[in-house]
């Protein structure tokens, strides 16, 4: 079997698992052939509330708390019905959210 073909059967075999952990076994074995490419692990970021992380399409700035208060609002209007519920309006409130 050429190297070609071996590249191909381990792909193969790979998009066919439906197998628990295999990404993780995969890894392993990379780390053991390759172990100048191991991925770093980076502490998560600590996020300032108040950073400004989007706005509305009035201007309104929005911190994290703002924006995540804004999508609650959006979810429940829908939920309880309270304005009009169609996708297309939900989808249009979520649209006015300008990202950074």
């Amino acid at each position: 079997m050429s190297t070609t073909e071996l590249k191909f059967e381990i792909i193969k075999r790979i998009m066919e698992t439906d197998e628990d952990g295999f990404d993780g076994k995969i890894q392993n074995i990379l780390n053991q052939y390759y172990p100048e490419k191991q991925t770093e692990t980076k502490e998560p970021e600590v996020y300032n509330i108040k950073q400004i992380i989007a706005y509305k399409a009035d201007g309104q700035a929005l911190t994290i708390k703002d924006l995540k208060a804004e999508i609650l609002e959006i979810i429940d209007d829908t939920c309880k019905g309270s304005a009009p519920s169609t996708h297309c309006k939900v989808k249009t409130r979520l649209k006015g959210i300008l990202w950074l």
